[in-house]
């Protein structure tokens, strides 16, 4: 198996955390990374995800948003982007569940291998949270492409992830579109 894992501290509680990870339907106007989940999100429930591949788009985006990666982009990719196709739309179940604590989905394939994907919120103090996004993978395919290519997309995807969660959650700014949720539901 091979992981990646990222964190970032988030100067908000885990509920709040909660509240914007768990908004499915809102991830289009937030996570350049995860574009969309469908599904009810319930412990052995089969949900889809679309990831979308880390690429100039997801850089620029991400980059516009914090000096510090402005300055110094290499702490957070590799500067070699990769563009798989527009979209990756896969079935996952949900094994793990924990409100405002634990997240995780996986997909088992004899082809194209084992995915799991988990996220922890774990409590600092009481106003700041740390934020886990972890990814694991194994096979054969995914042993052939880990270092040409899979782990740079991931690793770069839950980076962006994670800050524009940061961003979206310390922002106060909670979307909520009447129409975009009678259409996600």
């Amino acid at each position: 198996m091979k992981t990646l894992k990222t964190s970032i501290d988030i100067a908000a509680i885990p509920e709040e955390i909660w509240l914007v990870l768990t908004n499915f339907y809102a991830y289009e106007t937030w996570n350049p990374f995860i574009k969309d989940v469908k599904g009810d999100v319930d412990l052995g429930n089969k949900i889809s995800v679309t990831l979308h591949p880390f690429d100039e788009r997801v850089y620029d985006y991400v980059r516009a948003y914090d000096e510090s990666i402005r300055n110094n982009p290499e702490h957070l990719i590799n500067k070699k982007k990769v563009k798989l196709n527009d979209s990756s739309t896969f079935p996952v179940k949900v094994y793990e569940y924990n409100k405002n604590k634990l997240l995780g989905w996986k997909r088992n394939s004899l082809f194209l291998g084992s995915y799991q994907h988990t996220f922890r919120l774990i409590p600092i103090d009481d106003k700041i949270t740390r934020f886990e996004n972890e990814v694991s993978m194994g096979g054969f395919l995914i042993s052939l492409g880990w270092n040409a290519y899979i782990k740079h997309f991931y690793n770069g995807g839950l980076n962006i992830m994670n800050q524009a969660l940061k961003l979206k959650t310390e922002s106060n700014d909670f979307y909520y579109d009447d129409a975009l949720f009678e259409e996600r539901q």
